[in-house]
């Protein structure tokens, strides 16, 4: 990247308040507060802040660029220049009385099964691995999808889901931003500086903090 094209992002955010500290109310829960807004996720903060640092124009406004309420408790992360966009990380690991993003408890225990059956097979464990990736985001993405048709107001919107720092990057940041992006490799240094920071600012505990990091 050229020295005029440069971005020396502000990593350091102002104060985070609490919920009664007058911060934006969002449709869904907020559990992360950065910058004066409340998120749900870790991730979705730092995807928040990289749009509104990098896309021009953008600005997290909640109900319209941000927590899109669908209706029925849902909701769509961003709303960027006319596309809806969703940050999801894959979840394989079963938790909170959910078993991961499988459709079933069946399906989570055969595939943790297969992932024993082929323990010593690196190869074949990353390529089953990756498999399952896939048809898990296209699962969801399919779920997703059919929600927002139900929206009169979303119905012909694009759909874009991502599920980690470089799909963010190539599908989204780079799409609205042809002009002063900083390239992949440095874009992953500030995503990740990002997340720490939010992360510290929010007493994110350790767990918490390498779950949401390793689904980024």
């Amino acid at each position: 990247m050229s020295q005029e094209h440069q971005v020396k992002p502000k990593l350091v955010a102002v104060p985070t308040p609490s919920p009664s500290q007058g911060s934006q109310k969002v449709f869904a829960r907020a559990s992360v507060f950065f910058n004066n807004i409340g998120y749900c996720s870790l991730s979705e903060a730092v995807c928040g802040t990289l749009l509104e640092l990098f896309v021009p124009g953008f600005k997290i406004i909640e109900g319209q660029t941000f927590q899109i309420a669908l209706g029925n408790g849902s909701s769509v992360d961003f709303f960027v220049n006319g596309v809806l966009v969703e940050f999801h990380g894959v979840r394989f690991q079963a938790e909170r009385g959910r078993f991961g993003d499988f459709n079933s408890r069946q399906e989570y225990v055969q595939y943790n099964r297969r992932l024993r059956q082929l323990r010593g097979n690196r190869y074949k464990r990353q390529q089953f691995m990756d498999l399952t990736r896939e048809r898990l985001m296209q699962n969801y993405f399919q779920r997703r999808r059919r929600l927002i048709d139900q929206h009169e107001a979303h119905k012909r919107c694009e759909l874009v889901v991502v599920s980690n720092c470089d799909e963010f990057y190539d599908m989204v940041v780079r799409r609205f931003n042809r002009t002063f992006c900083p390239n992949r490799a440095e874009f992953r240094q500030i995503f990740y500086a990002l997340v720490k920071v939010v992360a510290r600012q929010n007493s994110v505990s350790k767990h918490q903090f390498n779950r949401e990091r390793a689904r980024a």
